[in-house]
């Protein structure tokens, strides 16, 4: 890895991440499966926050997302595919019981229901 004049050598399996505090490189060796996930086709969520989840769909599906009232505070386990209708997803996460779902044209609206 290359950041202007700074350079890191690593090893498969690791992940460098550039510090711009520090000015320097940090090496880590990242879950793999969670790395390579969205190659194999699917969301891996482990422990994941909420809005993490969200973004993720954000960027997979191409839509935003509009909160009514206070964002869940709540964490996410589970494998899902990424070639599966938006809707479909959304009806997973719904079956928590924490949240509702709506979807017009590119927004999800997304209610907390606790």
């Amino acid at each position: 890895m290359i950041k202007g004049n700074i350079k890191q050598l690593i090893s498969p399996g690791e992940q460098a991440i550039f510090q711009s505090v520090k000015n320097e490189f940090k090496v880590i060796s990242p879950d793999l499966e969670q790395v390579m996930a969205w190659k194999n086709g699917v969301f891996i969520f482990e422990n994941t926050p909420f809005n993490e989840l969200m973004y993720e769909l954000e960027r997979q599906y191409d839509v935003s997302v509009k909160y009514i009232g206070k964002q869940p505070i709540i964490h996410y386990n589970g494998v899902l595919p990424r070639d599966k209708p938006l809707s479909q997803i959304l009806n997973v996460l719904e079956e928590t019981g924490e949240v509702d779902f709506g979807i017009e044209g590119k927004t999800i609206t997304c209610r907390s229901l606790k």
